[in-house]
């Protein structure tokens, strides 16, 4: 699984200096941040949810759109990267929780 861009810009409705960071492949992925450090933090743990989302409603997991200037690349943590891995491998090939058991 590659890194997902995350998008960090000035909040348009906040002029407090907020910073907001979203995905574009994950649309539910929004979080705030007092600066782009604490936005990029909280988008990590926004976008291993919305992805995680994708998983309970068994959802596919879509290619990362490339990086745009000023987008930042971002993974899950690495325990995450590797149940997103499994949950991927087993979706393309068909194989079910079940099967994965025996």
């Amino acid at each position: 699984m590659k890194p997902l861009s995350a998008d960090c810009r000035r909040a348009c409705a906040v002029d407090n200096g907020t910073i907001i960071a979203m995905f574009f492949d994950v649309s539910e992925a929004i979080t705030l941040g007092a600066d782009v450090v604490e936005a990029l933090l909280n988008a990590v743990d926004v976008m291993e949810t919305g992805l995680f989302i994708y998983v309970d409603d068994r959802k596919s997991l879509s290619i990362p759109s490339k990086a745009k200037m000023r987008q930042k690349k971002l993974s899950p943590f690495a325990l995450e990267y590797a149940k997103l891995g499994i949950y991927k491998a087993m979706k393309e090939e068909g194989i079910k929780k079940a099967e994965l058991a025996r």
